[in-house]
């Protein structure tokens, strides 16, 4: 089935599902009453003061407690990078929006409850926060947030892309719907366009985020990041040719390969990706007179001018 006709039937689905939403809805208010006051939120209408005016906006969405506790150090890491964004932080849960609230509250513009997966309401809050970038704790893959979000133009990703083992158990049987929503995220979809290839040639891979650091040489030297890791099997021929392919696909990224890593990227590539080299240089020089730390592949990446 072809990705608008999927997105078709999700949409169907959630309108002849929309009654039960509805009860659900109340159930929840009988059984809390606190829950009334989170309905506009979950609707898609946020507070006046978390209007934009422009572009430029970070939207993290962190499920419940567990998300937000896990996401603090990651946005303090946010704020101290860019200050002059406005940073907004949605959860789905009265515990998560509780925490937040607590632990947040020095670090987030604005906290709310995240809204219902249906297109009217998602461009609702996207229209308001205007976000030049949404995040999401764990995977929790809505269809139209992501879909809706690609077409802003704001970018995705995936902080921490861990499934729980019942997760994952529902997202199996949706895999028709999943396979068509994965690629909007912008950190998956530069490799998984590749699978085909890759797949042949790899024992496994894993998806990491790196908090950044102060280290001149470190692939994650004042940035946060994510890493993709590749083990391959053991036909370097067959890599060889792959990862030119690969290395194309990442390039808007501005990729930093691993020193001990395998890649192909030319000298003059590497160099630039570290905007300390010549520092470096000077210092590796001054304490390694005779070059006793030095190898063919240094010499050719890193010490040639």
């Amino acid at each position: 089935m072809k990705i608008k006709g999927i997105y078709l039937l999700y949409r169907t689905l959630q309108a002849l599902g929309s009654p039960l939403l509805l009860l659900y809805f109340l159930y929840r208010c009988l059984w809390d009453r606190g829950y009334w006051r989170t309905l506009p939120q979950r609707l898609g209408f946020l507070p006046r003061s978390f209007r934009q005016t422009g572009p430029g906006a970070i939207w993290l969405h962190a499920v419940s407690v567990g998300e937000i506790t896990g996401c603090v150090e990651f946005l303090r890491l946010l704020r101290a990078e860019f200050p002059n964004s406005s940073l907004f932080v949605s959860t789905s849960t009265l515990a998560g929006r509780a925490t937040a609230g607590d632990m947040l509250g020095g670090l987030a513009d604005g906290i709310f409850y995240a809204p219902v997966d249906y297109v009217c309401i998602v461009r609702r809050v996207l229209r308001m926060l205007k976000p030049s970038v949404v995040a999401i704790a764990e995977t929790e893959i809505w269809p139209n947030l992501l879909r809706e979000t690609r077409r802003t133009g704001a970018a995705i990703a995936i902080v921490n892309g861990r499934i729980s083992d019942r997760a994952i158990s529902r997202y199996r049987k949706l895999a028709w719907l999943f396979r068509a929503v994965l690629p909007a995220v912008d950190a998956i979809l530069a490799v998984e366009r590749l699978r085909d290839q890759v797949t042949p040639h790899l024992l496994i891979s894993e998806i990491r985020t790196i908090a950044a650091d102060n280290l001149w040489m470190s692939t994650a030297y004042r940035r946060p990041s994510v890493t993709i890791h590749f083990t391959w099997k053991p036909d370097w021929p067959a890599v060889r040719r792959l990862l030119p392919v690969i290395e194309k696909e990442l390039s808007p990224f501005q990729p930093c390969p691993h020193w001990g890593k395998l890649f192909t990227l030319s000298p003059a590539e590497f160099r630039s990706r570290h905007e300390r080299l010549g520092e470096f240089i000077e210092l590796a020089t001054k304490y390694d007179l005779k070059g006793k730390f030095r190898n063919d592949f240094l010499n050719s990446y890193v010490f040639t001018r």
